[in-house]
């Protein structure tokens, strides 16, 4: 697993707290933002959840769900003016319906 800036992740998981927000897709320290993020997911199991961002958008958040085991993202969900949309964001709420 690469090292995670700012938590060892180990410690993290002792730390008593409950959420991981992981920023990988777009973050040049990671070559590969997926595997990451599902390697975080075996790694801390059912004590705490991992919380994907970055890059997370309706066109792509079934895959990352299917490939990290991720269940819990965070998007600016911005259109193109680059506020955030109202259809985006229903499309993000309901990427599975």
């Amino acid at each position: 697993m690469q090292q995670i800036p700012v938590y060892s992740f180990t410690g993290f998981l002792d730390s008593g707290k409950t959420k991981f927000i992981q920023e990988t897709l777009e973050d040049p320290r990671f070559n590969d933002g997926e595997r990451t993020l599902k390697e975080l997911n075996i790694k801390a199991g059912d004590r705490i959840i991992i919380l994907a961002g970055s890059g997370v958008r309706p066109g792509n958040i079934a895959r990352l769900e299917a490939s990290t085991g991720c269940k819990e993202f965070h998007s600016s969900s911005h259109g193109p003016d680059g506020r955030t949309s109202r259809e985006v964001v229903a499309a993000m709420v309901n990427y599975n319906q």
